[in-house]
């Protein structure tokens, strides 16, 4: 009987220390769920950080694009009308 009660004691022992691994488990699995949310928010927070660093990037890039295409039409506007006036003014000459 002492033996019986000695191995109760023992699985019983065991049954406790399990419940005490099973919630120091279950605390360090709501930590880490915790941790994980954080992360998921700061992971989202520096996309989109990067997403308006890229896109600020890209606006200005095709402004300074746009602002070089419109100075070469304007460039070039120029000298067909500065063409165009230099012909009239050889014609007139070539007729008088």
């Amino acid at each position: 009987v002492d033996e019986v009660v000695g191995i109760m004691q023992d699985n019983i022992q065991k049954v406790m220390d399990r419940g005490e691994r099973l919630d120091t488990l279950q605390v360090k699995t709501e930590d880490l769920q915790q941790q994980s949310s954080n992360f998921k928010r700061g992971a989202n927070r520096v996309r989109k950080q990067m997403w308006w660093k890229d896109m600020k990037l890209k606006i200005i890039l095709g402004v300074i694009v746009g602002l070089i295409i419109l100075f070469i039409l304007s460039k070039y506007t120029e000298i067909k009308y500065f063409l165009i006036k230099l012909k009239k003014k050889s014609l007139i000459l070539l007729i008088k």
